[in-house]
This record gives C-alpha cells, sequence and structure tokens, in this order.
C-alpha cells in the first residue's frame, strides 16, 4: 500500500473544503450578508469522526473479507467507481498478496473525516476521509470518500 499522487478531483474536493472551511469561520461566503452584497454560508451539521466510524466499518470489513478470500472483483468494488478498474486490475496481478494486505487493513483506523461535504461535478455529494493503517511500524494512509451517503475507498 502506497500513496500515489492525488488525482484532480481530491484536490478539487480539498479545495472546496478548505473554502468552505473559510467561510464558516467567517460566517459567510463572498463577502458580508444583507443588502451590500454577498450570501451567507449556513453549512449543513454533518456527523462526527466517532459518527462515522461504525458507518465506514462495514465497508472495510467488506475489503478485508474480499482480499482475504482472494476476491479481486469485490474487493475492487468497494472503491469509488472512477477508481474501480485500476484496483480490480491491480488486486488481480497480486492476488497471492491479497490476504496479507487484508489482514494490515483489519487494523485500519478511521482518523478524519473531512468537515464539508461538497456537490461533485457528477451530480455525487463527497465527503474525504483518511483511515490509517500501521503496517510493521509505518503508518500508511487510506483516502476514504463518502459518496451519496456511502463510504467507499479511493486510493491506498
Amino acid at each position: 500500500m502506497r500513496r500515489e499522487p492525488r488525482c484532480a478531483t481530491v484536490a478539487l474536493l480539498v479545495a472546496v473544503g478548505v473554502v468552505a472551511a473559510a467561510a464558516c469561520n467567517g460566517g459567510t461566503l463572498g463577502g458580508p450578508a444583507g443588502p451590500s452584497g454577498g450570501s451567507s454560508f449556513d453549512p449543513p451539521v454533518l456527523s462526527s469522526l466517532d459518527d462515522e466510524i461504525p458507518v465506514l466499518q462495514p465497508r472495510l470489513d467488506a475489503l478485508t473479507a474480499a482480499l482475504a478470500g482472494k476476491d479481486p472483483a469485490a474487493a475492487a468494488a468497494t472503491f469509488t467507481p472512477e477508481t474501480q478498474e485500476r484496483y480490480q486490475a491491480f488486486f488481480q496481478a497480486n492476488v497471492q498478496n491479497l490476504p496479507t494486505l487484508g489482514a494490515a487493513l483489519e487494523a485500519g483506523e478511521l482518523t478524519l473525516v473531512g468537515e464539508t461535504e461538497i456537490a461533485s461535478p457528477d451530480g455525487t455529494t463527497r465527503r474525504v476521509g483518511d483511515l490509517a493503517v500501521t503496517y510493521d511500524g509505518i503508518v500508511f494512509h487510506v483516502v476514504v470518500i463518502k459518496v451519496d451517503g456511502t463510504w467507499m475507498f479511493d486510493s491506498m
């Protein structure tokens, strides 16, 4: 598991999250609200990290079970639609190592969830998260994205 360079979509998610977080801190987006212009920004209240841990767990369990069973298609099905084909090919090429990868992921811990949820150009809503996995004393980070309410893996 290595962290690959992030695609433009994730960079956009982070940039939008930073802008939205700044707007939350200032209470407005685009300047002061009222007759002088601008608009008030009142973001929805999202669930906390502690609330999201049990929501992610079934997806993590599905991935680790697929890896333990050496099932590349089932493992890839837990990933975002735009990354499934790439990960299915990767898992297929490394089928002998899938149980080891699955065992390492079992100890994964959701350590961060984005403070904002954004509308993606494809019409979905997305929220970013980070699953920290310690393997052989080294911490790896697996990007997870909540797409329309379902956590999915995006990169590892």
